[in-house]
């Protein structure tokens, strides 16, 4: 898909308008900088797939990434049990030809990894986001290497941020800032591992949207467009 932001005339500048817009505005923003460049991705396909063993927050990431809440009409199924047993596509809000692709979780006996990782075509892909709710695991990695493999970007999202910092405060001499490093460079460190030169990470919680790392990766997504035409 390489040149398509060029065809369509469509400058560095103006992703980083609608990244401003998407932001200013939320999901369901109708300013007139959205809707323009709306018209203008037309007919540019964007498949952004999210990955991670289940359990992990992929479903509850992609509604937050929507701007919807998990009872609301088209909002992905969240629940304490695998809730998406094949993959599912959901559009984005405002740009009718982008999606985000909610996969099983790769543990589960109806999910096989090997069976996965045989099946899954991640070229068709443009943008990779894995989602991992503790520490990065052996699929998990499976899950960078294949999708570098395919020379797409990759970001890595540390979901239950938030859990993890509850649970350090009962720590002596705990200090968020300390912790939350800690935790960045735990991820940094798995994905070199996995072969990923630029590691991408985003630690976030569901329930604490405006803080963390979230708005910068809905910022990113968004920004990043050009690199994953």
């Amino acid at each position: 898909m390489a040149g398509v932001l060029s065809k369509l005339h469509n400058s560095a500048q103006h992703v980083k308008d609608l990244a401003a817009a998407y932001l200013r505005d939320g999901e369901k923003g109708r300013q007139s900088d959205i809707e323009r460049k709306s018209n203008q991705f037309a007919n540019v396909q964007l498949r952004i797939v999210v990955m991670g063993e289940s359990g992990s927050g992929k479903s509850t990431l992609i509604n937050a990434l929507r701007g919807l809440d998990e009872d609301e009409e088209g909002a992905a199924p969240t629940d304490c049990t695998a809730t998406t047993t094949e993959i599912t596509p959901y559009p984005h809000p405002t740009l009718p030809n982008v999606h985000y692709y909610d996969f099983p979780g790769l543990n589960t006996v109806k999910f096989p990894v090997k069976t996965f990782m045989k099946k899954t075509n991640f070229a068709q892909y443009d943008l990779g986001i894995i989602v991992t709710g503790s520490r990065f695991t052996e699929n998990d990695q499976l899950l960078a290497k294949a999708l570098e493999k395919a020379g797409k970007p990759i970001y890595l999202v540390r979901s239950k941020i938030d859990e993890t910092v509850r649970s350090e405060r009962r720590r002596k001499g705990y200090n968020q800032e300390e912790t939350l490093q800690r935790v960045r460079e735990q991820c940094i460190s798995s994905l070199k591992a996995a072969g990923i030169q630029e590691p991408r990470v985003f630690l976030c919680s569901a329930f604490d949207l405006d803080q963390y790392d979230f708005p910068k990766l809905k910022e990113t997504v968004v920004s990043n467009l050009s690199e994953t035409l």
